[in-house]
């Protein structure tokens, strides 16, 4: 018992914990100074790319595997340029294979794919965060008009998911496949996004797909699950932080055995003014992580 303890302390200080690895920081203007940026960032870097300028894309942009790249919209726009055309194959704006982190105000759009994922496609090795900024105004002809998480994981603590379009398959805003993880909570905001003609911002589907949607109830972090499948005891693990970034309290909360099916946890920890959280999966046997902490205020 006292080993398994220890094993939980352990995942937890290594999950909540910020990590500070060695980044570039590097204001883009253009295409190919943007796609040299992301291609020459590679496993084990981390970069920060602030847009000076809109830009318009000639084919999809891809974080490399094993890369974490944080872009910063800074009230410009990216567009792959094919809203109103017909769609193409690969016709997203972001392939993500690593980590990629969106900030700021601004958008990311006229993505059209004949495929999954008409705004950012996930990629198994990849994780995808969102704390702001739009994705808006693509297309995917079968799931995922927004973004789509394939065996992988999204995290949203701010930002909007709109008016984008998926075929009949599902998810106009979001799709979650294969054993992925969706965490929702803060400000974040999916809307009004179709999925042929009729409204579905978030669809999941398949063996191990996980949704969780983080609310502020009665002033405590309160958390909704949904999964088709048998949560194997996982841990919900969350951390509350003041201004200063000490930690004020962490809980742990198994989420048992049995199929969730949408199911409401609260997490014990008191939500107020002026804090911030952080929040992780862990894997009921190992205590690994099942996905990147969520991170955000209410």
């Amino acid at each position: 018992m006292k080993k398994r303890l220890l094993l939980l302390s352990l995942a937890l200080l290594a999950c909540l914990a910020l990590s500070a690895p060695a980044w570039a920081v590097h204001n883009v203007s253009d295409e190919s100074d943007f796609r040299m940026r992301l291609e020459n960032t590679g496993a084990g870097e981390y970069e920060v790319l602030t847009l000076q300028n809109n830009i318009t894309i000639s084919d999809y942009l891809v974080v490399q595997e094993g890369a974490a790249v944080t872009v910063k919209l800074n009230g410009y726009t990216i567009d792959r340029g094919l809203a109103g055309q017909n769609a193409v194959a690969n016709g997203y704006v972001f392939l993500v294979k690593g980590t990629l982190q969106l900030s700021g105000t601004g958008s990311v759009t006229g993505g059209n794919n004949t495929g999954n994922g008409g705004g950012v496609y996930v990629e198994p090795s990849g994780s995808f965060m969102i704390n702001g900024g739009i994705i808006s105004g693509s297309t995917a002809t079968t799931n995922g008009g927004g973004v789509f998480v394939f065996h992988s994981s999204y995290n949203v603590s701010g930002g909007k998911i709109i008016n984008n379009l998926s075929g009949s398959s599902g998810g106009g805003g979001i799709a979650i496949s294969d054993a992925s993880t969706f965490i929702v909570g803060g400000t974040a905001l999916v809307d009004t996004s179709n999925k042929a003609g009729n409204i579905e911002q978030v669809y999941g589907w398949a063996t191990g797909a996980t949704i969780v949607e983080l609310s502020s109830q009665s002033d405590a972090l309160n958390a909704t699950v949904s999964s088709p499948a048998q949560s194997n005891n996982a841990r919900l693990v969350a951390a509350s932080y003041d201004a200063s970034g000490k930690m004020v309290a962490a809980k742990t909360v198994s989420l048992g055995t049995a199929a969730l099916n949408r199911r409401d946890f609260n997490t014990g920890l008191a939500v107020s003014a002026g804090l911030t959280y952080k929040v992780m999966l862990l894997d009921g046997a190992t205590f690994a992580p099942l996905c990147p902490a969520w991170s955000g205020g209410f």
